[in-house]
């Protein structure tokens, strides 16, 4: 879904929020963002199975 140019701001992003914020805000952060792209995907995988 993304590039690696792409992959490297995001991981840049998330090292700069964690040394601002703390680990756990962050690890919150990437649980709660992998559950919403997962729903999203059977979301759409659901859909398609019945087209």
């Amino acid at each position: 879904m993304f590039g690696a140019t792409e992959i490297g701001f995001i991981a840049a992003s998330i090292v700069n929020w964690y040394y601002r914020s703390g680990l756990g805000t962050v690890q919150a952060w990437t649980l709660g963002a992998s559950v919403v792209a997962g729903a999203i995907r059977v979301a759409l995988l659901r859909r398609r199975l019945k087209d």
